[in-house]
């Protein structure tokens, strides 16, 4: 019975110490972790304080994919392994490369040894990593509670803007237009326009989210070298290729003033001289049709099809551009905003778009002429002249008798 007790005893003692020499032997979570893009994006390296406890780590790494719930992407899983620590044991790490890219965390650093893992890494994409300490090279020895910890890959340098032109819109103004870098590395929030004389001082302007810009406050009949940068939130891209331009001699040369007005140089600027019809500073306004008088326009002769509403204004205006005897009022108080007819011209009664032809599956006119009458009250309906009011009146009985 004695001898039983007692090998009981030890078999108890035998347990203890196994016990506590687990216990004694757990190691604590790593700390001060940091998590670093390194090369842009080939590699991420992972570091944490030196733990005299701990010989062995298991490290875990999410992806994008896989932190968004996608099951292709699976959790990465390297460890219990040993990994490279400084020599000062101060601080230990380990490499995560790019599975997109022909790289190797051995080749970048030879301390970096087996088992090497990769990802798919992308700019300004989030990554998770966990990393535990383990007494042994078995999964059971690790500190498990350790948290997960976040970091999202920075952006980098964007490659050179691409199909970089410039053209001169005056003596003052150039237009720049351009393409996106072909590796933008991140998301593009500035475009950089840098241009300069041969003699003269550096200039830029800044611009976001745009392809083309406008660069104002030039000299006129100047020649400038013009090139450009993008820029991501974290670093500036490479220089496009240098093109160059030269601004106009005076305002006028661009034609700035619009259906046919005549541009005259006024100091440093310009002054249109607008036709009948138009107004604005570059003639681009209609003038209200009650300002107009005597424009009525007689069409001639000749067979004609019904009356066509909601046509566009630009086709049915060639025919008076090109024949001086014949007068165009083109926009007036019976036309929409857009530049079609109105569809009740009987209420508006200022005009009509007769054409000579069309296309009745594409309603494309084929030859399209004016046929206006003049009103006495503008605004009033009733005050139609008699005669074009009775010929619109024959014209539709007779195209409703042609049609039955």
């Amino acid at each position: 019975m004695i001898v039983l007790n007692l090998y009981h005893s030890a078999i108890l003692l035998v347990g203890v110490i196994v016990i506590s020499s687990k216990i004694s032997g757990t190691s604590q979570s790593p700390s001060g972790i940091i998590v670093e893009a390194v090369q842009g994006l080939d590699f991420v390296i992972i570091s944490w304080k030196y733990q005299e406890s701990a010989k062995y780590y298991r490290i875990f790494f999410k992806e994008f994919n896989s932190m968004q719930g996608n099951s292709n992407s699976p959790l990465h899983e390297v460890g219990p392994m040993l990994v490279y620590c400084l020599a000062d044991n101060t601080t230990c790490s380990y490499c995560v490369s790019n599975s997109d890219r022909d790289v190797s965390c051995n080749k970048f650093n030879t301390n970096y040894g087996a088992p090497l893992l990769e990802s798919k890494l992308e700019y300004e994409e989030p990554v998770s990593i966990k990393v535990e300490a383990c007494t042994d090279v078995y999964p059971d020895s690790c500190q498990s509670h350790n948290e997960w910890i976040n970091y999202t890959i920075p952006a980098g340098a964007p490659s050179a803007v691409r199909d970089v032109h410039a053209r001169p819109l005056s003596s003052k103004t150039v237009e720049v237009t351009w393409s996106p870098p072909n590796q933008t590395r991140g998301t593009i929030v500035m475009y950089t326009i840098l241009y300069k004389t041969d003699h003269g001082m550096k200039m830029g302007e800044e611009f976001r989210r745009v392809s083309r810009a406008i660069i104002t406050g030039l000299s006129a009949k100047t020649t400038y070298s013009v090139w450009m940068t993008a820029s991501t939130a974290r670093k500036e891209g490479a220089k496009s290729n240098i093109i160059t331009v030269q601004t106009y001699e005076d305002e006028c040369v661009s034609n700035p003033c619009q259906h046919h007005g005549k541009c005259h140089v006024d100091g440093m600027s310009y002054l249109c001289n607008c036709s009948r019809a138009w107004e604005g500073a570059n003639c681009e306004i209609p003038e209200s049709f009650a300002m107009q008088k005597n424009l009525c326009i007689d069409t001639g002769g000749g067979n004609k099809l019904p009356f066509q509403t909601n046509v566009s204004l630009e086709f049915c205006s060639g025919k008076c551009r090109e024949n001086l005897s014949c007068k165009s009022f083109e926009y007036g108080l019976g036309y929409e905003n857009n530049g079609t007819f109105v569809k009740s011209l009987r209420r508006h009664g200022l005009g009509i778009c007769k054409m000579q032809g069309v296309d009745a599956t594409e309603r494309v006119p084929i030859a399209c002429n004016y046929d206006y009458y003049e009103k006495r009250t503008p605004v009033s309906a009733g005050s139609i002249s008699s005669l074009p009011y009775k010929a619109l009146i024959r014209t539709l009985a007779l195209m409703f008798l042609l049609q039955k």
